[in-house]
């Protein structure tokens, strides 16, 4: 924990209705627990109270030599699912989308080849009959084998990802920020229904 902060957090504790000794002790749990048993690679917490920074810290393990702070800003990416479900079905209760909808309802161009029978609650229990590896692998083949454009290794430096968007950005006249929002859905539209849906649950990888 920070020591200013944990300072702060002490002279005022009475003030914030805080008990100190429960955050100093959640501080050694989280490294000793999380971090030095290999649960968690790295953590950062922050906690107010009425405005007030009352807890702060950086956790993490010496495995990469990126710098660490309460600023660094992380690749969020499958933490999205929980929170677009819920923002889904607070739609579902105001009554302005149905998750027995088929997906076509919302998204006419997603029709044809099988997608006609996959309805909303189908992505939301990861049941639409599509894999996320499945479409990548029709992407990229496609890719080369019409376009004869080669997909870069994953950790290719940035320059040849920016020569890959820019290669598909003029075959397919869209912008550089259309290309990396929208290929891969153009592909998954393109791809025939592997499946049936609710016939095998795989994790959908957007």
């Amino acid at each position: 924990m920070n020591d200013l902060v944990k300072e702060e957090m002490i002279k005022n504790a009475a003030k914030l209705n805080i008990i100190p000794e429960q955050l100093i002790r959640m501080d050694k749990v989280i490294q000793e627990h999380f971090v030095n048993e290999k649960e968690r690679q790295a953590i950062i917490l922050k906690i107010k109270r009425h405005g007030s920074l009352i807890f702060e810290g950086v956790y993490r393990t010496n495995t990469k030599p990126e710098p660490l702070s309460t600023d660094t800003i992380f690749c969020v990416q499958s933490i999205t699912k929980p929170i677009i479900a819920n923002l889904l079905l607070i739609l579902q209760e105001e009554g302005l989308v149905d998750v027995n909808d088929p997906v076509k309802c919302y998204l006419p161009e997603f029709d044809g080849g099988g997608k006609e029978n996959i309805h909303l609650w189908h992505f939301l229990t990861h049941t639409s009959g599509y894999k996320y590896g499945e479409i990548l692998k029709y992407m990229e083949k496609t890719l080369l084998e019409k376009y004869n454009i080669i997909t870069p290794p994953r950790k290719a430096p940035p320059s040849e990802w920016d020569e890959y968007y820019n290669q598909i950005s003029k075959k397919f006249e869209m912008s550089i920020d259309e290309v990396k929002k929208n290929i891969f859905y153009k592909f998954m539209l393109e791809m025939p229904l592997p499946r049936k849906p609710h016939k095998e649950m795989s994790y959908f990888g957007i």
